[in-house]
C-alpha cells in the first residue's frame, strides 16, 4: 500500500513535469520536480479522494451483495439458489461496471483538463474540477467524441507498441529461458540450495526490471503524443492554454526615424 501511494505522489508530479515539457521544451527532472511538487500534491489529494471514493463505491455495491448473500445462507448451497444468484449479478454487475466507467472519466477528464488549468493558474485542486465540468456541460458532444477517440487511439497504440515490444523482448527472453535451462541442467543442486534459488530469483527479477525499463522508454513517445493530443483539442476551448502554445508574433518595430535634413541654401 506504501509503494502504491509512494508510485501515486510521484506520478502525481510528473504529470505537470511531462505537461512542461510538452509545452515548453523543459526536459530537466529535478528542475521540474521543485517547480511542480506543490502542484502535484494538490492532485495526488484528489486522486487520494477519488480513491476513498472509488473503494467506499466499490463496497457498496459489491460488499453489501455478498454481505446479504453470507448471512442468508445463499452461498452455502449456492446450487439450490443459482436463481437468487443470477439475479444478484444481473442487478449488481451492471452497476458496478457503471460506476467503474463513472471513476475511469472522472479520472480522465481531470488528468487531461484540469491540470493544465492548475498549472497555468495555479487553481486549487476542486476548482479546476468544478471549471472542467462547467466545460463538459457546454460541450457534452464534443467532450464524448474526444473521450471515444482517446480510447480507439490508446487501444490500437497498446497493440502496436504490444507487438514491437513482443518482438524485440522474445530474442532475450529466448536466450534467458535457455540460460536458466542450461545452468539447472548443469547444476541441478543448485535448485536445492536456498541461497542458489535466491540468487536465481534476483537475477529473474532483474532481468525483469530492466525489461520494464527498456520498454517504458519505448511508450515515451507514445505518452507525449497522447499529451500533445490532450493540449490540441483542449487549447482551443481555454485561452490561457491557447496563448501558451500559439503566442501572438511580436509587434514589428516601427521604422527607424530619420533625422530632418538641413534646408537647403538659396540661390
Amino acid at each position: 500500500i506504501l509503494l502504491v501511494l509512494v508510485h501515486l505522489y510521484i506520478g502525481s508530479v510528473l504529470r505537470f513535469v511531462l505537461f512542461d515539457a510538452v509545452t515548453r521544451n523543459r526536459y530537466r527532472l529535478r528542475e521540474g520536480w521543485s517547480r511542480w511538487k506543490a502542484h502535484g500534491m494538490r492532485y495526488f489529494g484528489f486522486q487520494l479522494l477519488l480513491l476513498a471514493v472509488s473503494l467506499t463505491g466499490y463496497g457498496v455495491l459489491i460488499g453489501i451483495p455478498v454481505l446479504l448473500g453470507v448471512s442468508m445462507g445463499i452461498f452455502k448451497n449456492a446450487g439450490q439458489h443459482w436463481g437468487i444468484i443470477a439475479l444478484g449479478v444481473l442487478v449488481f454487475l451492471p452497476l458496478v461496471m457503471l460506476f467503474a466507467l463513472t471513476v475511469a472519466v472522472v479520472m480522465v477528464l481531470f488528468k487531461d483538463f484540469a491540470v493544465p488549468m492548475m498549472a497555468l493558474e495555479n487553481l486549487p485542486a476542486m476548482e479546476a474540477w468544478r471549471r472542467v465540468l462547467g466545460g463538459v456541460r457546454t460541450a457534452k458532444g464534443e467532450y464524448a467524441i474526444y473521450l471515444i477517440l482517446k480510447v480507439g487511439l490508446t487501444l490500437l497504440a497498446a497493440i502496436v507498441l504490444g507487438i514491437v515490444q513482443l518482438i524485440i523482448f522474445i530474442v532475450p527472453i529466448i536466450i534467458a529461458v535457455a540460460i536458466g535451462v542450461g545452468i539447472f541442467t548443469a547444476v541441478p543442486e543448485l535448485i536445492k540450495n536456498p541461497a542458489g534459488i535466491a540468487l536465481l530469483v534476483t537475477v529473474a527479477v532483474m532481468g525483469i526490471f530492466l525489461l520494464m525499463v527498456v520498454g517504458a522508454i519505448m511508450a515515451a513517445p507514445v505518452v507525449v503524443f497522447f499529451q500533445a493530443y490532450v493540449l490540441i483539442f483542449f487549447s482551443s476551448r481555454y485561452s490561457p492554454l491557447w496563448n501558451l502554445m500559439y503566442p501572438a508574433p511580436p509587434s514589428p518595430l516601427p521604422p527607424p526615424s530619420m533625422p530632418a535634413l538641413p534646408p537647403l541654401p538659396a540661390m
